[in-house]
C-alpha cells in the first residue's frame, strides 16, 4: 500500500484543536522534518531537527527534551516528539511542549489519534473511489445493454427484410419458369408452322398464298419468341439482384451478431471491474 501523506490543513487543524482542548502548544512535522502544523503559528515551514533525526533513524520513535536541556539551549523547549506510524511506516512526527511527566503520555495518545484519523480519511477516499468506479461501470453496462437491445431490434428488422427479399426472389424465379414454358410452346408452334409452310409450298409451288400466310405467322411467332427471351433475361437479372440483396442482408445479420458478441464481452469485462472494485472496497475497511 502506498505511503500516506499528512496534509498541512489536517496538521494545522489538529494542532489547533489540541491547544484549545489542553492549553499545550504542539507541532506536526512531515517526513522531511518540516513543521506543517503549529498551534503557535510561528514556525510553519521550519525544519525541526529532532523530527528530522527521528524520521531518518531506523527504530527511533521518540525524542524527549528535558527541562535541563531546554535551559541550556534557547532553541529547545521541554517536551516530547514521537513518530506518527501508519502501516508500520513513519509518516511524520508530533510534538507537545510542556512538563515531561504531563505531556509524555499525551503525545503518544495524540499520535495514535492522528494515525486513526488519517486511516479513516484514507478509507473514505478508497470508498469514494471504489463507488465512483462501480457507478461508472454500471453506467457503461447499462449503455451496453441498451446498445444490445437496439442491435436486436435492427437484427429483427434486417431479418424481416431478408425474408421479404427472399420471397420476392422466389416469385421472380416462378415468373421465369412460366416464361420458359411459354418460350418452349412458341418454339414448338413455330416448328409446326414451318413444317406446314413447307408442305404448302411443295403443293402449290411458288404461287401458293397459304405459304405467305404461314410465313407471316412464323415471323410473328419468331418475334414473340424474341420478346419472351428479352423478358426472361430481364427477370433473370432482377432475380440475381434479389439474390444479391438476400446475401447482403445475411452479411448484415452476421455483422450484427459479431457486434452483439463484442457487446457481451464488454459486459463481462465491466462486471469483472465491478467485482475488483468491490474487493478494493472490502480491503479499505480491513
Amino acid at each position: 500500500m502506498e505511503k500516506f501523506t499528512i496534509t498541512s490543513d489536517f496538521a494545522q487543524n489538529f494542532a489547533d484543536s489540541v491547544y484549545k482542548t489542553t492549553g499545550y502548544h504542539s507541532i506536526v512535522c512531515d517526513t522531511s522534518g518540516m513543521i506543517i502544523g503549529d498551534s503557535a503559528h510561528t514556525r510553519i515551514g521550519v525544519i525541526h531537527a529532532g523530527s528530522k533525526k527521528m524520521n531518518t533513524t531506523a527504530g527511533m520513535k521518540e525524542i524527549a527534551i528535558t527541562a535541563e536541556e531546554a535551559a541550556n539551549d534557547s532553541r529547545m523547549k521541554e517536551g516530547v516528539n514521537c513518530a506518527i506510524m501508519m502501516d508500520n511506516q513513519k509518516i511524520g512526527t508530533y510534538g507537545i511542549a510542556g512538563k515531561l511527566e504531563i505531556v509524555k503520555p499525551l503525545v503518544k495518545m495524540a499520535a495514535a489519534i492522528i494515525s486513526s484519523r488519517l486511516k479513516n480519511i484514507r478509507r473514505k477516499a478508497a470508498v469514494e473511489k471504489a463507488i465512483a468506479s462501480v457507478s461508472s461501470n454500471v453506467r457503461q453496462a447499462v449503455a451496453t445493454a441498451q446498445m444490445i437491445s437496439a442491435s436486436a431490434i435492427d437484427q429483427a428488422a434486417t431479418t424481416d427484410q431478408a425474408v421479404a427479399v427472399s420471397q420476392d426472389a422466389s416469385r421472380k424465379i416462378g415468373d421465369t419458369s412460366q416464361i420458359l414454358d411459354m418460350s418452349r410452346s412458341i418454339a414448338l408452334q413455330t416448328r409446326l408452322l414451318g413444317l406446314n409452310a413447307s408442305i404448302e409450298a411443295a403443293r402449290a409451288g411458288i404461287h401458293g398464298r397459304s405459304f405467305s400466310v404461314l410465313a407471316g405467322e412464323m415471323q410473328k411467332l419468331a418475334q414473340n419468341s424474341a420478346d419472351a427471351t428479352t423478358k426472361i433475361n430481364k427477370i433473370l437479372t432482377e432475380t440475381q439482384e434479389a439474390i444479391q440483396q438476400v446475401t447482403d442482408c445475411i452479411e448484415q445479420l452476421a455483422a450484427l451478431s459479431s457486434e452483439q458478441r463484442q457487446a457481451m464481452q464488454n459486459i463481462i469485462e465491466l462486471i469483472n471491474q465491478v467485482q475488483s472494485a468491490s474487493l478494493d472496497l472490502v480491503d479499505a475497511f480491513r
